[in-house]
């Protein structure tokens, strides 16, 4: 009888430890769906920040960065993401343990998201492909050359002290 309780003891510890988790996210179902929304909410705040300040920055010839842009994907990626997880909780065709472990998970990926939305300095920079493009026009236009004109006068016998201010 003794050999038979050891292993029984086993296995409730081994699906004790397993079940505690579930039992975990179906007593804080509630609170998790609490986060989750906070989380969503935060995230949409700070897409639609970073998407304003990118509207105020960009100019001709500027680009965001790649940076910004790798945020920017992978921020659509969670949110997609997290809408399935809502619409899911929505149904409520799954065990609420099941759904809360998910809710947790989408709700962590989603703040360390949110993390990574914060960048110093500007958010665009100048398009590589337009620095350095020499002008097409390098005369002036006009019935005499200006800086030829400019010359003239003060070499001329007019000019007798130019003084620097």
């Amino acid at each position: 009888m003794a050999e038979l309780v050891g292993p029984i003891l086993d296995v409730f510890k081994f699906i004790g430890s397993k079940a505690g988790k579930y039992l975990k996210y179906q007593r804080k179902f509630v609170e998790y769906v609490g986060d989750f929304k906070q989380a969503q909410a935060d995230l949409h705040a700070k897409e639609a920040d970073i998407q304003q300040q990118l509207k105020d920055e960009h100019h001709f010839e500027k680009m965001p960065k790649q940076e910004v842009e790798r945020w920017i994907k992978k921020l659509e990626e969670k949110l997609a993401n997290a809408q399935h997880v809502e619409d899911n909780v929505g149904k409520g065709k799954y065990l609420r343990s099941c759904l809360g472990k998910l809710v947790d998970e989408s709700t962590q990926a989603m703040k360390e998201v949110h993390a990574e939305g914060h960048f110093r300095g500007r958010l665009i920079f100048n398009d590589p492909s337009t620095i350095a493009v020499s002008l097409p026009t390098t005369e002036l236009v006009g019935t005499a050359n200006v800086r030829e004109e400019i010359y003239q006068y003060l070499m001329g016998d007019n000019v007798r002290l130019i003084i620097m201010c």
